[in-house]
């Protein structure tokens, strides 16, 4: 279990590639990635690693890929696989058989552990890309997160066979 652990915190680290640059495409088809340290109503200022501060109207920006998101989303889903961890020690633990409550004891452990984990990732994401969209003078910064319950129906009855959540952004 702890294995597992190391892996999704290792495997969701290199898939964020740590970066805290966000990539700025323009219409002329040049493409920089660079921190975005602050903005005006007509220009973005972007500071790449290594070299001096640029200056980017805003009218030749076509496309701004800030960054975090996609380490927002990893955390969330860690934080969701584990969270089934959990639960399951959560079950094992009520079991009157010493085994299994030892080892709904470990399973939950891991859970709590996996959670922890996957809500740093998430937290840490979600800050980065907040903190680039709030620099590039977005008003939006948060992303909007829903919820809701969903059941599954039957295509012949119109019976419910299941029930689930379902998270949209």
């Amino acid at each position: 279990m702890f294995r597992l652990l190391a892996l999704s915190a290792a495997l969701s680290a290199l898939a964020s590639g740590c970066s805290r640059n966000a990539t700025i495409m323009r219409h002329d088809g040049w493409q920089v990635d660079a921190e975005i340290t602050r903005s005006t109503e007509a220009f973005i200022y972007a500071q790449p690693r290594g070299a001096p501060e640029l200056k980017i109207a805003r009218r030749d920006i076509r496309d701004l890929d800030h960054p975090g998101n996609v380490m927002g989303v990893i955390g969330l889903s860690v934080m969701g696989a584990y969270a089934l961890n959990l639960g399951l020690g959560a079950v094992l633990l009520t079991t009157r058989e010493p085994d299994s409550r030892q080892a709904g004891a470990i399973v939950a452990l891991t859970g709590a552990v996996g959670m922890l984990v996957g809500s740093g990732f998430a937290y840490w994401g979600w800050s980065l890309w907040d903190r680039s969209v709030t620099a590039a003078g977005g008003e939006d910064s948060w992303p909007s997160v829903q919820l809701a319950p969903t059941l599954l129906l039957d295509d012949e009855s119109g019976a419910g066979i299941g029930a689930g959540l379902r998270l949209t952004f």
